[in-house]
């Protein structure tokens, strides 16, 4: 034997007891230099070639000590077949290198080799893990069935071999919990990864990472479950581990401080999950020397969490930095910056910034358009961020150019029958229905309701609200009948979801007795009231607001058939119960005085008439802005009963007070003004103040013409209201202007209804 190359080998030993690495590998090549001179057959050529390839594996040099370690596999099968040991050791240590390569195929045959050498023997611990190895190439082929056979396999045999309380059982155990967390299987990963932090933790102590990694993935499972309180255990008791540890030693452990930051965040403690992250900032950027564009992403995330703390402007702040190293780094048309665009538009429209959002937003979805790579779904993303926007702002051109982009390409990438896509032709039809095209509304409603019901089924709620929506629309259309199949439709699924006597079946109810109102089916009407109010009785008790509802609906029923005393008799109810529970200031409260007025009126009980309508306009007047549909019909009724009182002083102040007030708040050329200025004329007209009358008439024509140009019934009316004016005054010829002016416009309304009625 050479004893150069026991030096060598002596020496080179010493050197990888002490960590020298570098003065290892040198001796050891001399060592195989020395080998080369050897005879062929010579089992100190492989041990060589072995040792060397160990010590270059602790310098991460893989593919050198590759090539060593295929040198040594040959020689031992040319020369050592029988020394079985040996020859798994050395094809072991091979298949390690190739699966640090990422050589798995090489890497299973090499396992395959092995498992073929010894799977006839006796159940050992050398058998467990080659099926342990084996199962990790299948788990990262992706061959999971595979997988957690081998992964079993394993398991059972160490448990056999080693007893409960080992560490190799313990990582069969983490393996498998692994596979199966990653397979959706959480119930049965959970009692593995704990039965797994139980045989660690003793052995290895809280703070070793295979413990933490045990911990973490435990948690993990937890908050994935929802189950926070359980999550929230585990975290916090991983987090005292983790808090002991210097930041400079904490790399391994950002995965499970982000996970953390979700558990945070799913239970709403976005405080929390700040500092978590700010602490996952620092460890990146001082620890692991990430680059700007790493540390993009995790700031990102610290903009979300400030964003839903409502620290606006520190979110706005941190997301302008990101979208900054973005652009600089990826350039200003990369997809990435279209989606970080998309999310800094986000918090603009969360701020009411719509006009900032809205330039981003489209800034986002032209670079996303422009990508051509097949990045629709994040097109689709930003389409819908977008209509959003325009939607809010009511502009309806922009948000229909949208909506139907989007369809389109939603379409395109999913089909028809897809949930998303009958959602945006839903809100199409919403878009259609401010912009007052009623009938394509419909159409498009109806439509969406067709692919919902196609995509999920008829008794989701997102049809019910597409049912509820259709049947809307059919109304303002006139096409009762229609209506009532479709409320009809809505009350048979709520009550296949919720019950036949859930609440939602009582709305439904109150619209399906407005319809029958409306084609005079008075009795069906009054069935659908009656089981309306029944049900909310049943539900939530005698004094209620939704049980007042009910009798203000019976109330504007009995109304409807000229029965004012029935009538009464219910509104009353339902007020001295909206009172008590509401209060006196309450819209509901305002709502039922004004009926209540209403009814006094047609019965000539003016002075009651005048005490309801004074309520209700005192608190709509302080509730709404001056041109609310609720605040202008108050207000005529109000101005009428004080008419019929013949009380014209009160009638002038309250006229003179209302023109001042929408001057005021809606400009003094605003329609309103001129709607006001006429009811105070007229007033001046009863009391025969034809000369105080006349300039506000002409000036009520005036700011019409200018608001709404020189059209329209309302300007007849005081059109002819100053031709009777000046009559009075003895202006025959100013007068005949006015009535052939008023003529003139009619004559052309009512063409123009002719040849309407006429095209359809």
């Amino acid at each position: 034997m050479s004893s150069r190359w026991s030096h060598l080998k002596a020496d080179a030993d010493v050197a990888l007891e002490y960590g020298s690495y570098g003065e290892a590998e040198l001796l050891w090549r001399r060592a195989l230099e020395e080998a080369h001179t050897f005879e062929k057959g010579d089992s100190r050529f492989p041990l060589t070639c072995e040792n060397l390839a160990r010590v270059l594996c602790h310098q991460d040099k893989y593919q050198e000590a590759e090539l060593l370690l295929e040198k040594a596999l040959d020689c031992r099968d040319e020369y050592f077949r029988f020394e079985v040991d040996q020859l798994i050791e050395t094809i072991s240590n091979l298949y390690e290198i190739y699966f640090k390569l990422g050589k798995v195929e090489q890497a299973e045959e090499l396992c395959l080799r092995v498992l073929s050498i010894i799977e006839d023997k006796e159940e050992s611990e050398r058998l467990a893990s080659c099926l342990f190895d084996l199962g990790n190439l299948c788990h990262v082929q992706g061959r999971l069935l595979d997988a957690e056979e081998h992964y079993l396999r394993s398991l059972v045999m160490r448990q056999h071999c080693l007893g409960e309380e080992n560490l190799s059982v313990a990582e069969s155990m983490y393996a498998l919990a692994a596979l199966y967390d990653e397979s959706g299987r959480l119930t049965e990963s959970e009692p593995l990864y704990e039965k797994c932090i139980e045989v660690r933790e003793p052995l290895l102590g809280a703070s070793h990472p295979d413990v933490i990694a045990a911990m973490g993935s435990l948690a993990n499972v937890y908050k994935n479950s929802n189950r926070l309180v359980d999550a929230k255990f585990v975290y916090e008791k991983l987090w005292y581990v983790i808090d002991k540890i210097p930041e400079s030693r904490q790399p391994h452990l950002v995965p499970h401080m982000i996970n953390m930051c979700e558990m945070y965040e799913m239970q709403g403690l976005h405080g929390e999950a700040e500092q978590l992250i700010r602490r996952i900032l620092r460890i990146q950027s001082e620890t692991l020397r990430s680059s700007a564009l790493e540390l993009s992403y995790t700031e990102e995330r610290l903009a979300r969490s400030l964003g839903l703390q409502e620290k606006f402007d520190e979110a706005e702040s941190v997301l302008t930095a990101v979208l900054e190293t973005r652009e600089e780094t990826l350039g200003s048309d990369h997809p990435v910056v279209a989606e970080t665009l998309d999310k800094l538009a986000a918090l603009y429209f969360e701020t009411d910034k719509h006009d900032v959002a809205e330039s981003i937003c489209v800034r986002a979805t032209e670079i996303l358009e422009k990508d051509g790579t097949g990045n629709e779904e994040e097109v689709i993303k930003s389409l819908k961020h977008l209509d959003e926007i325009y939607r809010t702002q009511e502009k309806f051109e922009e948000a229909e150019s949208v909506l139907i982009k989007l369809f389109i390409l939603q379409k395109k990438l999913f089909g028809t029958g897809h949930a998303e896509t009958a959602e945006s032709l839903a809100n199409l039809a919403q878009v259609y229905k401010r912009q007052k095209r009623l009938d394509k509304a419909a159409t498009f409603m109806q439509k969406a309701l067709d692919l919902k019901k196609q995509a999920v089924g008829e008794d989701s709620p997102e049809v019910q609200s597409m049912v509820s929506n259709l049947a809307e629309l059919e109304e303002l259309l006139g096409s009762n009948n229609r209506a009532l199949e479709l409320w009809q439709e809505l009350a048979s699924l709520y009550r296949k979801s919720f019950g036949e006597n859930h609440p939602n079946v009582a709305e439904v109810l109150d619209h399906e007795t407005r319809n029958y109102i409306i084609l005079g089916k008075y009795s069906l009407a009054e069935e659908c009231a009656e089981r309306a109010l029944a049900l909310r009785k049943d539900a939530f008790g005698e004094e209620h607001p939704k049980v007042a509802a009910s009798l203000v609906e019976i109330g504007r029923l009995y109304f409807e058939q000229g029965k004012l005393d029935a009538a009464e008799e219910n509104w009353k109810k339902a007020l001295a119960m909206q009172l008590d529970i509401l209060g006196a200031e309450h819209e509901n409260v305002a709502q039922t005085y004004s009926l209540l007025s209403g009814s006094a009126f047609q019965k000539k009980e003016f002075e009651a008439a005048e005490g309801y309508i004074e309520k209700a306009y005192a608190i709509r007047a302080a509730r709404y802005a001056p041109d609310h549909p609720d605040v202008l019909n108050c207000f005529n009724n109000f101005v009428d009963i004080l008419a019929a009182l013949k009380k014209y002083k009160e009638a002038e102040a309250l006229c003179r007070k209302v023109v001042s007030l929408r001057s005021r708040t809606l400009g003094a050329h605003n329609i309103e003004v001129s709607y006001a200025m006429a009811k105070l004329a007229e007033i001046y007209q009863l009391q025969g103040k034809h000369d105080q009358a006349e300039p506000v008439f002409k000036q009520a024509i005036e700011v019409h013409t200018m608001a709404r140009g020189r059209e329209g019934q309302p300007l007849v009316d005081m059109l002819r209201g100053y031709s009777k004016t000046l009559l009075e005054l003895g202006q025959k010829t100013r007068a005949a202007k006015m009535e052939t002016r008023a003529r003139a416009i009619a004559d052309a309304r009512e063409r123009n209804s002719r040849v309407s009625h006429a095209s359809i």
